[in-house]
């Protein structure tokens, strides 16, 4: 991972990133919580056709630091794009992180060559009740505590692995210990603040789909009970230039789950 200091606002934020392959630039952006080695199946894909910048969003894996909301983390990216001077790429986004890249496209159309989204935020539909449970006062933060210290203390068991392996049969066996990783070192207040900004934010990101003017590739996974097929498809409705496809036998981690899908989507926007 490569690190770098990035003038966000009249802050710096350290960010850290991968930068590898040659070609179009294509721009890889994970979920809540997430880190830049959930995309490594879909990276390995496109090493060898496409320049591939995979990043630990602020708050979140190498960068550390305080966690940001969907035009915060919107215009870190856009400086990315300044530091390693380039003058358009490809966004990919994953569930939070697909708002994020319909954010900078918002905010900087000439710098996004085109969209992919898989399970990607968006619509005000993809915000559930559990989301607004997420970010009640006191009671918020009370349950996502408790459930990272859960995840923490059973996921590293060698049973609970397996059941996982068992029931999430779309799941590779490698996203499940890469799960076990990440759920080790992951702040908490990182999600807690990400899903306060996804409430405050969604309304304001939903009401202006219809500006943005990057072609875009909307994928969801036919067994996704977090983000839903139907919610997909409303995306690719309010957008005006969008591709809507149903991924056969994948769910909500559509990165590990079904990388061909999400890869050929980025390429055919690259090319």
């Amino acid at each position: 991972m490569e690190l770098r200091d990035l003038a966000v606002g009249g802050a710096v934020v350290r960010v850290a990133y991968r930068d590898e392959g040659h070609g179009p630039a294509v721009v890889l952006l994970h979920g809540q919580p997430g880190a830049a080695a959930n995309w490594a199946p879909v990276a390995e894909r496109l090493r060898s056709r496409a320049r591939v910048i995979a990043l630990d969003r602020p708050g979140y894996g190498e960068s550390g630091g305080r966690a940001r909301g969907i035009g915060e983390n919107a215009d870190v990216v856009l400086a990315l794009l300044d530091a390693l001077e380039l003058e358009r790429a490809v966004l990919a986004g994953h569930s939070w992180g697909g708002g994020v890249a319909l954010s900078a496209a918002l905010k900087a159309p000439e710098r996004v060559a085109g969209l992919v989204l898989a399970a990607s935020i968006g619509p005000r539909a993809s915000v559930g009740r559990l989301d607004r449970v997420l970010v009640a006062p006191l009671l918020g933060p009370a349950l996502t505590l408790a459930g990272f210290l859960a995840l923490r203390r059973l996921l590293p068991l060698p049973v609970v692995r397996e059941r996982l392996v068992r029931e999430l049969g779309t799941l590779p066996r490698s996203s499940v210990d890469e799960l076990v990783r990440q759920v080790r070192r992951r702040d908490w207040r990182a999600f807690v603040v990400e899903q306060r900004a996804l409430i405050c934010e969604i309304d304001g990101l939903a009401a202006r789909l219809r500006e943005v003017s990057a072609p875009a590739v909307v994928l969801s996974g036919e067994l996704d009970f977090i983000v839903g097929p139907q919610v997909g498809r409303q995306l690719a409705a309010s957008l005006p230039r969008a591709d809507f496809r149903l991924v056969d036998r994948a769910g909500h981690v559509m990165t590990a789950e079904a990388p061909e899908a999400v890869a050929d989507a980025i390429l055919e926007l690259a090319a």
